[in-house]
């Protein structure tokens, strides 16, 4: 593998600066792939697609508004503006891959009048106006789960977030305590702060009419409903995906290295 480096750029947003977290090779690098959580995540969620810095490609991680470290008010519409200035602060093309939550504000960015990126990579993402029912049990209890914030029962919202199937679905493998790692930052001040959680829009034309070259990741296990969204999106123009066996919703964690493999595939196609 080719030899990387590590380095740290301070970004500034609205309300104070986000650091991004790249890893890149020592030698050329001829793409960024700017990595962007999902809910109750961090930027170290996309620790196993370090590998990926092997073959010309820097990673760029960083904690959204909200999460992790990051101690700006959480808004997911400011994340549009954020993205935006991150976008802008790196000097090569940039492709985003998105992964749920992140992958909603992805999907937002490319249809706005944001900086541009070459490409985009979708995985467990959701199409703003799609409408697509969920079996029981596949939402997201966000009234519960406020409550019990609001209660300060942290202990509780962990629980039963860690057994949830966007969670814990495909990661049977995973060590327990490295689920648990992932969301002990979560304060859930995105569900406690008026008006920071994503409001409704209709994407799908505009989302329809892109050229721009899309990969779509999907794990075996990922639950029917982000599942309809994945091949909705997998019909459009100019894009592939491709089924990561025995992943769910956050394959990238659980199955590291075919989700690199796939995605090195798909690059290696578009880009070369």
């Amino acid at each position: 593998m080719s030899r990387v480096a590590d380095r740290t750029v301070s970004v500034a947003v609205e309300g104070g600066e986000i650091e991004v977290f790249i890893v890149e090779p020592v030698a050329e690098t001829r793409l960024t792939l700017l990595c962007l959580h999902g809910w109750t995540l961090n930027a170290a969620a996309f620790g196993a697609q370090r590998p990926l810095a092997g073959m010309g490609v820097a990673i760029a991680t960083f904690n959204r508004r909200g999460f992790g470290s990051s101690r700006l008010l959480p808004n997911f519409a400011t994340e549009l503006t954020d993205l935006s200035a991150i976008i802008a602060s790196i000097d090569t093309p940039i492709v985003l891959y998105g992964v749920s939550q992140g992958a909603r504000l992805a999907l937002r960015h490319v249809v706005s009048d944001g900086s541009p990126v070459v490409g985009l990579i979708v995985q467990g993402g959701h199409i703003d106006g799609l409408q697509v029912e969920e079996a029981p049990g596949e939402g997201i209890p966000f009234e519960s789960y406020r409550k019990w914030l609001l209660e300060g029962d942290l202990d509780r919202f962990r629980k039963h977030w860690l057994q949830h199937p966007l969670v814990f679905r495909g990661c049977e493998d995973v060590v327990p305590s490295q689920l648990a790692d992932l969301i002990s930052r979560y304060r859930g001040t995105d569900l406690l702060t008026e008006g920071a959680l994503p409001t409704p829009l209709d994407i799908r034309t505009q989302l329809a009419a892109l050229t721009l070259p899309r990969l779509v990741l999907s794990g075996s296990k990922e639950v029917a409903s982000r599942r309809r969204h994945a091949a909705a999106l997998t019909a459009m123009q100019n894009t592939q995906a491709a089924v990561i066996e025995g992943g769910g919703h956050l394959c990238n964690i659980s199955h590291g290295g075919a989700v690199n493999s796939a995605i090195s595939a798909w690059l290696l196609s578009v880009f070369d």
